[in-house]
């Protein structure tokens, strides 16, 4: 199978989150109250409380894809000398998943049999202009070999962190809506971009560390299966079937 250009397209982003552009993917996400409220509601992690406690913190938290004003470097440096300075153990990477240079586009991988498109990309939280944690992923959409085959979304999440300094004031929370949002435009701009007929399976890779890493991938599975749910019986495409998400990973 011979692609010359990727299935998704800038159109397909249309009225999302996130954009699709020459640059690759982009977009700054400001998770605010109403945010997180309309994110947990609907996946039994709504807690009135909490939510107070991070609104009290501060407004909002800007989480930017692939950010310009810092890059991938600089972003890896700055985590390592946190680390660093709150004596961290050697096993501790925060560098981890974390690439030389951002991905700078959007790409047609080819390799044996299928075709695949797709971005490693880094999600970096901001407290006002500071970065204080990230994440970084890898998104593809796997084109089948044969027409009895699904299409697949593939997404491999890498390592959760937030600086020492800043943590249990709800930066890997709101990092964890941010991600489970770029993943659910991802899927909602795949179910645009296939073919009539199409069988689309979410995928979920994530192995954890810890049960903050095991609940903020737990929210990334929750936000891709609400948003399968909507598009479901709601989509504007009925003859696109949407599989029940796969999760490969564990503690």
């Amino acid at each position: 199978m011979n692609r010359t250009a990727p299935l998704l397209q800038p159109a397909h982003f249309a009225g999302l989150s996130i954009k699709l552009s020459a640059g690759g993917l982009s977009g700054v996400l400001e998770i605010s109250h109403d945010i997180r409220e309309a994110e947990t509601a609907g996946l039994d992690e709504s807690d009135d409380e909490r939510l107070a406690r991070f609104d009290s913190l501060r407004p909002h938290t800007l989480v930017a894809i692939n950010p310009k004003q810092h890059s991938a470097a600089a972003i890896a440096e700055k985590f390592l000398a946190a680390s660093r300075l709150a004596n961290e153990k050697d096993d501790v990477k925060p560098d981890y998943g974390l690439p030389s240079e951002y991905e700078q586009q959007w790409t047609i991988l080819e390799g044996g049999h299928s075709v695949a498109e797709g971005q490693h990309i880094v999600l970096v939280a901001y407290d006002e202009s500071e970065p204080v944690g990230h994440v970084a992923l890898n998104a593809c959409l796997i084109h089948p070999a044969t027409q009895d085959e699904s299409t697949e979304l593939l997404i491999e999440l890498h390592l959760v962190y937030v600086a020492p300094s800043q943590r249990g004031k709800g930066f890997g929370f709101d990092l964890s809506i941010a991600c489970g949002l770029v993943c659910a435009d991802l899927l909602e701009a795949c179910y645009r971009a296939v073919p009539s007929r199409t069988s689309l399976r979410p995928t979920i890779c994530a192995d954890f560390i810890t049960d903050e890493g095991d609940k903020f991938t737990r929210h990334v599975i929750g936000s891709l299966e609400y948003r399968s749910d909507m598009l479901r019986p709601e989509g504007q495409r009925q003859s696109v079937r949407i599989e029940p998400l796969q999760f490969y990973g564990g503690i």
